[in-house]
């Protein structure tokens, strides 16, 4: 089959370009970039890769669409907003050194022709300060933004890092279940879900309230999900179980399944959530009941940017599949241990011994 080049669309705010392909009704979100950090890419099949200091994040095109046409967008979006940061920062150079002399002549005329060479002194010493200090003056101008930043303008990025364990042993003992997430990032990954679980955008939450908390990647069309769903029900009568939807196994179905939750208010995605995993419920239903809630406008498009951002965290967490828990001490909790409610209570109270000993 012949490819069809779909209008991929690249919007860049703050460093953070989004990135979305219109193919029908909905413009579906294919992933976010920080742009803040040094960063090229590359075709790897129908991936676009993007490689930073951080690693690399996939963003992949929609089957049967032109994987070059996606990333001909995307270098083509970076490529005019280097222009115009690098067009910003000379006009404000420009701006800067204008007020200086402007400055420097008003003070000219005040103080008479007589004091015209000290003057002249003074403005020319003013312009030379300001030209070898411009790197400094434009890094002020032109704010460092960052995920989090964004996120507190745009609610669809993740929040920023927490600070490092001073115990390395710490970060070696979580990283023997296999899971290739680095030890640092593992070690801050807790405090970046409680984070974002508590600004409440990208989130099912199945209970609150408990000391100990449960974070899970899932995907309603996801067959160890649904078999999973009994055994999160259970454990959210003892922990705090808090869900990041994603659209990894399903893709469009997934999302056009999850986009309707995540609109809906924090209280009120539980149960909307819960119909997915029920034979005879799906997102027709679940598209009247949120036609019945008061749901602001504009809210559907922020559900859909917080389903693009789990998405991203997903992969720059190298989160191999769903669905993926993860305890609020950074450990991987398998789904073997989820489905059996005493290796549960030990699991999470091993952690809490081992806190307590240190």
């Amino acid at each position: 089959m012949q490819a069809i080049t779909p209008p991929f669309q690249a919007n860049i705010a703050d460093d953070l370009m989004t990135i979305r392909c219109a193919r029908g009704d909905h413009p579906q979100m294919l992933g976010l970039i920080d742009l803040s950090e040094r960063c090229h890419f590359a075709l790897d099949g129908q991936n676009v890769i993007c490689i930073s200091e951080l690693g690399q994040l996939l963003i992949q095109a929609p089957e049967h669409t032109d994987v070059a046409a996606l990333l001909d967008c995307i270098e083509s979006a970076v490529t005019r907003h280097k222009s115009g940061k690098q067009r910003r920062t000379v006009e404000m150079r420009h701006k800067v050194r204008r007020a200086r002399i402007a400055g420097g002549m008003a003070l000219m005329v005040l103080v008479g022709l007589a004091a015209v060479p000290v003057v002249l002194a003074f403005s020319i010493w003013s312009i030379s300060t300001l030209m070898n200090s411009t790197g400094h003056q434009a890094s002020a101008f032109m704010p460092a933004s960052n995920v989090a930043q964004v996120s507190a303008q745009i609610p669809n990025t993740a929040p920023p890092a927490a600070a490092l364990p001073a115990d390395p042993a710490e970060v070696a003992d979580i990283a023997q279940d296999g899971w290739t997430l680095p030890g640092p990032v593992r070690a801050v990954l807790p405090a970046n879900l409680q984070m974002a679980a508590q600004r409440k955008l990208f989130t099912v939450e199945y209970s609150s309230g408990h000391p100990r908390t449960l974070y899970v990647f899932a995907d309603p069309e996801c067959p160890n999900c649904q078999r999973l769903e009994p055994a999160l029900e259970a454990a959210a009568k003892d922990f705090n179980v808090v869900v990041f939807p994603v659209a990894v196994i399903g893709r469009e179905k997934s999302i056009a399944s999850i986009t309707p939750v995540l609109c809906l208010p924090p209280e009120q995605r539980k149960a909307a959530w819960s119909d997915l995993f029920d034979v005879g419920h799906g997102v027709m239903e679940l598209g009247k009941a949120q036609q019945s809630a008061a749901v602001e406008p504009g809210h559907c498009d922020i559900a859909g940017k917080a389903l693009g951002v789990n998405e991203v965290a997903y992969q720059t967490y190298r989160i191999p599949g769903t669905p993926w828990a993860i305890a609020d001490d950074g450990r991987h909790v398998s789904q073997e241990v989820l489905q059996n409610s005493l290796k549960l209570q030990a699991f999470m109270g091993a952690a809490e011994a081992s806190h307590a000993a240190q």
